[in-house]
């Protein structure tokens, strides 16, 4: 685990522990081939139990519902992630601050309070603050959903609206509330659901978790500036981007 120096002791011993993909892509699997035996065992049962016009019936019937499971309209979505650089800073600054972080974990939750919202307003322009997903969803129930929740607010221009929101009430996070604040972000909500529902951000969000997989993550939050991992504490991450900014300003 990371270590965390300004947050609560309970956080600090709280073991993160990671997803795994290949068990996730597993569940997809086996709960669609559990729903097809069970289409087929109903329309075996159909045939064997009734009259031809009350079967028809019945496969009309089952006809009918399947484009309500099987199909989203995905128009106007799309899976690559929309947002951006935090606004407040700069996309072409030579120095870069990313988190990798879990929109459910509290210790993230800390750091969005005591850590990136002081660090921003510190540095604005002179860094690029991006943020990388890395849901933890062996513990926190909610992770992906946020994440996806985030990825389609960014679609339309509010990733960093709903990031504060989920952060900042963190505690009432659930499927709903994640509805619940796209209103309240004035989100084109038929856009906003159908892209929640679809999961079509999913792949994105687990190519950030698998690069963060890479650069050696194993827990949230964990951040790096100009690509080098740093303690998750102020003076770390202040010490590393005041060493960035220095040897950019000798290299003019």
């Amino acid at each position: 685990m990371v270590s965390i120096g300004f947050f609560p002791p309970s956080e600090q011993r709280m073991k993160i522990q990671d997803p795994n993909p290949k068990i996730l892509t597993f569940g997809y699997l086996f709960f669609g081939f559990l729903d097809l035996f069970c289409l087929l065992l109903l329309v075996y049962w159909i045939f064997s139990r009734h009259s031809v016009h009350t079967m028809k019936l019945h496969l009309l019937a089952i006809i009918a519902t399947l484009p309500l499971v099987a199909c989203i309209d995905t128009t106007g979505i799309s899976a690559e992630s929309s947002k951006t650089a935090h606004p407040s800073t700069d996309t072409n600054a030579v120095v870069s601050l990313v988190e990798y972080g879990d929109l459910q974990c509290p210790a993230c939750s800390s750091a969005h309070t005591l850590l990136e919202q002081p660090i921003v307003q510190k540095y604005g322009k002179q860094i690029r603050f991006e943020f990388h997903h890395f849901p933890l969803t062996s513990i926190h129930r909610y992770a992906m959903e946020a994440a996806e929740a985030s990825e389609c607010a960014a679609d339309q221009g509010k990733f960093w609206e709903m990031f504060d929101l989920i952060y900042t009430e963190q505690e009432k996070l659930t499927s709903e509330q994640l509805g619940v604040w796209g209103e309240q972000l004035k989100l084109d909500m038929d856009l906003y659901d159908r892209c929640r529902n679809s999961h079509i951000k999913r792949d994105a969000i687990m190519a950030e978790y698998d690069a963060g997989k890479t650069l050696g993550v194993s827990g949230t939050p964990t951040f790096f500036v100009n690509g080098q991992r740093v303690e998750s504490t102020t003076d770390a991450i202040v010490g590393a981007i005041d060493a960035a900014l220095g040897s950019a300003a000798m290299r003019l």
